[in-house]
């Protein structure tokens, strides 16, 4: 189920992680709070990477014009479609864990012994990007989250700039996207132009794989682009094993096609259990 609200798709309040398939052998060695906390962090940032790729494929297809470097415009994308209009505390805690992935992935290079920064990246670093979110978080609801602005000691001069931070991503991206966005009306009976491919659950996976699928949030993206927007080619988002190890989410133009890794989102899975082992 899905709402419109200024512009843009947005999942719905209340969204309802329902998994009916059994947990493996390592989840059960942890609470059931901590299960809930990893597949919220799995979903998240997840979520957030395929917003963020839909972005680079909105910008390749409607051909939109970009200020700046592309990667921090996906990333505000994948952030305002993600923080909700009014106080939802599912959605809250998906765009969170997006945040976090952030700050964990920044940890992991540490301890890792890759403390020196890729200052010639064409990605922001890590603790940059985690940031942005919680600034862009911050100044859609200065009240609301105020105790995750403290939380990470985000400094009360940045602070002051956040809520035009937001209004300004929110508002570029509504004007670069408006003139594409089909009335709503229009939408329930209108062939989606986004097509879905979730690999079988036979992936190696198999559980970040079935989270993906119980959860309905993939389609419920796809839809929402497929039926929202005026695209001149079908677009194709695909979820599968790219093999190697290869943690990664990417668009490719020629196909018009957007690709998250299942070993992604297993990544964030281990990311977070190892968090949640440390503080034990």
């Amino acid at each position: 189920m899905v709402r419109v609200r200024g512009g843009f798709c947005r999942l719905v309040a209340g969204i309802a992680v329902i998994l009916s398939f059994a947990l493996p052998a390592s989840a059960r060695q942890i609470t059931a709070e901590e299960r809930r906390e990893a597949d919220l962090f799995v979903l998240g940032n997840t979520l957030f990477i395929l917003y963020h790729e839909l972005g680079h494929a909105l910008i390749d297809l409607l051909g939109l014009p970009v200020l700046g470097h592309e990667e921090d415009a996906a990333d505000n994308l994948a952030s305002i479609m993600m923080i909700p209009d009014e106080p939802d505390p599912v959605m809250d805690e998906l765009i969170v864990a997006a945040a976090d992935g952030w700050y964990l992935g920044n940890l992991r290079q540490q301890e890792a012994g890759n403390a020196a920064p890729s200052w010639w990246g064409e990605h922001a670093l890590d603790m940059q990007r985690f940031y942005s979110v919680v600034c862009l978080m911050y100044g859609s609801d200065p009240a609301g989250f105020a105790e995750l602005a403290d939380s990470v000691n985000l400094p009360a001069d940045r602070r002051t700039s956040c809520a035009g931070d937001y209004l300004q991503a929110r508002a570029s991206w509504g004007r670069l996207l408006g003139p594409h966005l089909l009335p709503a009306e229009t939408r329930a009976d209108r062939r989606s132009v986004v097509a879905l491919q979730l690999d079988p659950l036979t992936s190696s996976h198999g559980y970040v794989a079935s989270l993906l699928h119980e959860s309905g949030l993939i389609e419920a993206v796809a839809r929402d682009i497929g039926t929202g927007f005026k695209l001149p080619r079908d677009l194709t988002v695909r979820f599968h094993d790219c093999g190697g190890g290869n943690a990664n989410a990417f668009y490719e133009s020629r196909s018009a096609t957007v690709t998250v890794c299942y070993e992604l989102a297993a990544f964030y899975n281990e990311l977070i259990m190892t968090d949640i082992a440390r503080r034990h």
